[in-house]
């Protein structure tokens, strides 16, 4: 695992660095494995590879590489330079690049994430670049996915409006991998999704991925001396009321069927002490989903409900809170601020109100009228 701030130093030769193939041959020899898929992303290209005989080996393995070099050769200096952009600090840069590999190599270690066998920076034969690599062990498909496919375990019970034991066992696990996040790595991840969430059909294991230091931050970076250190534990529950949501909702990002909602109906199961626990801590949730330092709450919430951006914070936290506890959303529409159907109904009641206040206007001018016209004649 290099340094980023000894390869910046020169510590590092280009040859020190091991080519795109190198990787491949060692970590996913071809006398086992063999290419079935791939998935190109916004920033990324993933391999997955498929076990071909019964070995005791791993049955999937994927490889995740960059689309963008992370660093490039500057001949003139001989030494290798951060791409980024003239807007962009170098130190800022340096802490996200190795905020990213405490998370990923944290999140294996703890067996949040599927096991990394490899993290590091890798060249293309022919060129001087360098890009992210990383090798994990490979599932068969994530949770939205799987939740908006028809072959799975939850979708034929939906209409009968229940849970499966799949379904629970689903969100009990995301409920303890969110914990050992929270707890073990310190990190608070904004960008919590169904999309990053891997799955193994056959035995129904569940995995977070997609740790990139952008959106999964150190609670130091965010947390001030000013009482926050003491709402750690509700960014636990945070992050799963935003999870529920995502899983509520019937957006791009959702699912249609909140498999959450058993969890935040039935009290959080006693996990954070008696009583009505998700009432009781609604106003610290409030303050963290709205006044934590560099949160980035509201902007998740925003891009991926269907929030306005004329809508306030207070206003989006309680539609989130209020839908957590909800198994499927309603018809014809539910998310963004006003329900449309309630607001064509407003609009007609306007527009009605505004029609007969102009009649009556009209009605009186006439009135008026016609009596200036008699007296004038009298």
């Amino acid at each position: 695992m290099t340094s980023i701030r000894a390869i910046l130093n020169g510590e590092y030769k280009l040859s020190d660095f091991y080519t795109f193939n190198d990787i491949v041959s060692q970590y996913i020899p071809s006398r086992y494995y063999e290419q079935t898929n791939t998935n190109s992303g916004s920033n990324n290209t993933v391999y997955t590879f498929t076990l071909k005989q019964d070995k005791n080996l791993p049955k999937k393995k994927s490889i995740r590489v960059a689309h963008y070099e992370t660093f490039y050769y500057d001949n003139y200096d001989n030494t290798f330079k951060l791409n980024i952009s003239p807007r962009e600090d170098i130190e800022n840069t340096i802490i996200e690049l190795e905020q990213s590999k405490y998370n990923w190599e944290k999140s294996s270690e703890y067996r949040i994430s599927p096991e990394i066998y490899f993290y590091g920076y890798v060249r293309y034969n022919k060129s001087k670049s360098l890009y992210l690599a990383i090798i994990s062990e490979g599932y068969d498909t994530n949770l939205q996915e799987y939740y908006n496919g028809v072959n799975n375990q939850g979708y034929y019970n939906k209409l009968g409006g229940i849970l499966t034991s799949n379904d629970i066992s689903i969100a009990n696990q995301l409920n303890t991998l969110f914990n050992t996040m929270h707890n073990k790595l310190k990190i608070i991840c904004f960008d919590i999704k169904p999309a990053n969430c891997v799955i193994n059909l056959n035995t129904s294991e569940v995995r977070l991925i997609d740790w990139d230091g952008d959106w999964c931050k150190n609670y130091k970076s965010i947390l001030s001396s000013r009482g926050d250190i003491s709402q750690r534990a509700n960014i636990s529950i945070l992050s799963k009321i935003l999870m529920a949501n995502h899983f509520y909702s019937d957006l791009g990002s959702g699912c249609s069927w909140n498999i959450f909602s058993d969890y935040f109906l039935n009290n959080l199961y006693g996990e954070y002490g008696m009583g009505q626990q998700l009432t009781e801590r609604k106003k610290a949730l409030e303050y963290l989903f709205c006044k934590l330092k560099d949160s980035e709450y509201m902007r998740m919430a925003r891009h991926y409900f269907g929030f306005d951006n004329n809508i306030g914070c207070l206003y989006i936290f309680k539609k989130l809170f209020k839908r957590c506890r909800k198994l499927t959303p309603p018809t014809p529409d539910h998310y963004g601020g006003k329900n449309k159907k309630r607001s064509k109904i407003n609009k007609t009641k306007k527009t009605t109100k505004t029609k007969n206040a102009k009649k009556t206007t009209k009605a009186k001018k006439t009135h008026n009228h016609r009596n200036r016209r008699y007296r004038r004649h009298v």
